[in-house]
């Protein structure tokens, strides 16, 4: 779950991009053969909304999510990795692999709010809203959020940390993780990640697909190329937005 901020701005802007181009295929299917003068038979289909992919995908994350958070509630054997080398050593495959497969959630709910945030813009335009309107919910949303996991996420994750220790560790942290020694009096967790990312993506919506694909590649590259190479963990903001640990007193995971 442990992902720099820019790679989550990342993922939500790729969402909205694949959305962008489902919502106008889906929308005007075969127009491009028709533009070309090619006649297109089109078959009847129910139309429908939704797009059942994007639905079953959300709905695999969900249960992989849910697998990720009963390893570490009930059988209190969740492992962690961090951008230092911070990386747990596994005693099998099988809890490795479990680990392995829940990655797709956090990336995974990014990419699907950024899907979202699109569609509920072009549904909003076709009902009359102005691009004004929209931003604003969306911003609300997003601080909605962001309080949400302040208010709640936060102190279920600091709970997780108070549960006794497994008996048998099925996995090792071969060092900390990166901080700076002071001990945390706050966090900035996925659904506080999710909350900030959709403000950002509200106030990205006045740009042009071209421009979304461009700060794509920018968050891309500020990634990797800014990442600390000593391993010494950053301020605070750094922290955030960068390179997850624990810095002046802020969890960033």
């Amino acid at each position: 779950m442990c992902a720099a901020f820019a790679n989550t701005v990342e993922a939500s802007i790729l969402g909205t991009t694949v959305a962008i181009i489902l919502f106008n295929f889906h929308r005007e299917p075969g127009r491009n053969a028709l533009a070309s003068g090619r006649r297109l038979i089109i078959p009847k289909v129910n139309k429908t909304p939704r797009f059942a992919a994007v639905d079953a995908f959300r709905g695999l994350i969900m249960m992989l999510m849910a697998i990720d958070h009963a390893s570490g509630f009930i059988s209190r054997q969740h492992s962690s990795e961090f951008w230092n080398g911070a990386i747990s050593v596994y005693q099998s495959a099988f809890p490795f692999l479990t680990r392995l497969v829940t990655h797709l959630c956090a990336p995974g709910f990014f990419f699907l709010m950024g899907a979202g945030i699109y569609w509920f813009y072009a549904s909003r335009i076709a009902a009359g809203w102005t691009q004004s309107q929209i931003i604003r919910r969306t911003m609300l949303r997003g601080f909605t959020l962001l309080l949400v996991g302040q208010l709640f996420e936060t102190p279920v994750m600091y709970m997780q940390g108070q549960l006794k220790k497994a008996t048998i560790a099925l996995s090792q942290l071969p060092m900390p993780p990166p901080n700076d020694g002071v001990t945390p009096i706050g966090a900035f967790l996925t659904l506080s990640g999710l909350g900030s990312v959709m403000v950002i993506c509200a106030l990205l919506l006045k740009l042009r697909p071209a421009l979304w694909l461009a700060v794509s590649a920018l968050c891309v590259v500020l990634t990797h190329a800014l990442l600390p190479a000593t391993g010494a963990v950053g301020p605070a903001w750094f922290t955030i937005l960068l390179a997850p640990g624990l810095s002046q007193g802020i969890a960033a995971i």
